[in-house]
């Protein structure tokens, strides 16, 4: 359940989110630390990552990209998808 929006015309700061869901905490931060492996191998800048193990929503900076990793419920807690669903790339 990976998703795309793209802010590319509506943030200076940012041209795209990814969000995916995780069924659990390990598996977030494996996914955390292959985009980060992916950013650094391809040239890019890593700005920012969540180093706290406790969260449910891990976050990863590189640049123009955001991923956004839930756990479990998280996803629709928060419902990202939802706020900016008319910037999901199809």
């Amino acid at each position: 359940d990976i998703i795309v929006l793209d802010f590319r015309n509506n943030s200076p700061f940012v041209d795209y989110f990814v969000i995916c869901s995780c069924r659990n905490s390990r598996l977030a931060r494996a996914v955390l630390n292959e985009v980060e492996e992916f950013a650094l191998k391809n040239d890019m800048e890593v700005i920012s990552k969540d180093t706290n193990k406790d969260s449910n929503w891990l976050l990863i900076d590189i640049g123009s990209i955001v991923v956004h990793i839930f756990v479990g419920e998280e996803r629709n807690k928060y419902n990202l998808d939802g706020l900016w669903k008319d910037l999901i790339l199809k």
